[in-house]
């Protein structure tokens, strides 16, 4: 069973967490870094290559360099849990971190085991095995891009309406959208 937005305390059996703590989702019953399942939480995080001035990030001079940071500041923020905790951090252009990819793996090879109808360990002993984690993997990959894209389309218009007001009222001119929608 999985959750999104479930607080740490409900993920992690136990009520002694910050609870301004939120991960973006749970899932009860996840591998955790020694192999045995149990309760994690996940939170997301899709950074810029960029600071907001425009001039490139000096951790973007590494490829990878930016999901890196991102792992690395959500693992101290989460320092302290008592359960597994899984920074999922992606860059803009879609690079991921190291977590990321592990996890995509993970549910990938899961995905693969069930569209072959058996379990994972006989899955992975099976010819079409790779072939068939290769396409969940690629599916994977494929969802998280349009999710990006889809993210960056709506910065890019947020971003031409806030030049559009600002030239307008540096001009004087009335908003044309919102004059036109009270006219």
């Amino acid at each position: 069973m999985s959750s999104a937005g479930g607080s740490l305390s409900s993920a992690c059996g136990a009520s002694q967490y910050n609870h301004s703590l939120r991960g973006d989702f749970t899932i009860d019953s996840y591998p955790g870094p020694d192999g045995v399942l149990g309760p994690a939480v996940f939170d997301v995080r899709v950074s810029s290559t960029y600071k907001a001035d425009g001039e490139l990030k000096p951790e973007a001079r590494k490829a990878g360099g930016v999901a890196e940071a991102g792992e690395k500041f959500k693992r101290e923020h989460y320092k302290g849990i008592q359960c597994t905790f899984v920074p999922l951090c992606v860059e803009q252009f879609g690079t991921q971190g190291e977590a990321a990819y592990a996890f995509l793996d993970t549910v990938a090879e899961a995905q693969a085991a069930k569209a072959l109808g058996v379990d994972l360990e006989s899955a992975r002993q099976l010819p079409g095995f790779f072939r068939a984690k290769a396409a969940a993997n690629k599916h994977c990959r494929m969802v998280i891009s349009v999710a990006i894209a889809k993210v960056q389309a709506k910065l890019v218009i947020k971003g031409a309406e806030s030049v559009r007001l600002s030239q307008a009222q540096a001009f004087g001119v009335p908003d044309p959208v919102m004059h036109a929608a009270a006219g």
